[in-house]
This record gives C-alpha cells, sequence and structure tokens, in this order.
C-alpha cells in the first residue's frame, strides 16, 4: 500500500514531523512549520506550497527547500509571493480573517492543487490524474 500525508497549516507542522520518518511515499503541505532538528535524508518526497505574504510561515520556504535539496531527497516547494496564510481556504471573510491577515487567493489555489495532485501521482502512482 503507497500511503502519504496531506496536511494544511496545524496539520502541515504534523505532516513535516513526520516526512522525515520514513513512514509515508508522499507528503503534501500547505503553509507549516518545519522541524528544527529533522534528518530528511530519510525524508518521503514532498511537495509544499506557501504565502510569500504568510506573518506566520513566509520564509519556511526557502529554508524546507534548503534543507530537502541538501538531503537529496525529491521536493516540489513553491511560494506565492502574493499570498497569504489559508490562501486555500473558501470561507466567508470575517474580523477573525482580517485580523489574522487571512485571504483565500482562488488562482493560487488552483495553481497548488494542481502541483500537488500530480506530485502526488507521480510519487503514489494511485490517484487519478
Amino acid at each position: 500500500m503507497q500511503v502519504g500525508v496531506v496536511g494544511l497549516s496545524m496539520g502541515a507542522t504534523i505532516a513535516l514531523r513526520l516526512a522525515p520518518e520514513g513512514l509515508f511515499r508522499a507528503a503534501a503541505v500547505f503553509y507549516g512549520l518545519m522541524p528544527k532538528a529533522a534528518d530528511w535524508t530519510r525524508s518521503c518526497p514532498i511537495v509544499a506550497s506557501f504565502g510569500g505574504r504568510d506573518r506566520l510561515v513566509r520564509h519556511r520556504g526557502q529554508e524546507l527547500r534548503r534543507a530537502l535539496d541538501l538531503a537529496g531527497s525529491a521536493n516540489d516547494i513553491k511560494c506565492y509571493e502574493h499570498s497569504r496564510h489559508s490562501f486555500l481556504t473558501e470561507s466567508k471573510v470575517g474580523w477573525q480573517s482580517m485580523l489574522l491577515g487571512l485571504r483565500h487567493d482562488p488562482a493560487v489555489a488552483a495553481d497548488a492543487w494542481q502541483r500537488t495532485v500530480r506530485f502526488l501521482h507521480h510519487h503514489l502512482q494511485s490517484i487519478p490524474a
């Protein structure tokens, strides 16, 4: 069985903690924090999407790409420069969203999902394209 892990925000942080353990065939993360100490040489392939205007994790994509490249782990890391945290989330804009700087971005969300599905299809070979 080929199993992958997918996470958004806190779920992405959990997925990034699990990825180097060698338990999964692939991981897909959206705006998560990477663990401070991890052996990325054992990591499963990772596709990740970050927002360049995300106050919480804006530089984490670069850090993750460097760590995975250095370890020789397959990855597709992309930072969407003008997007904020939660660009995938389709929800009503309330005061909480405005306060936290959350904003859905339909074009970015579509691109991120397409990259994610292609990546998982390639590495898991069990998800229809």
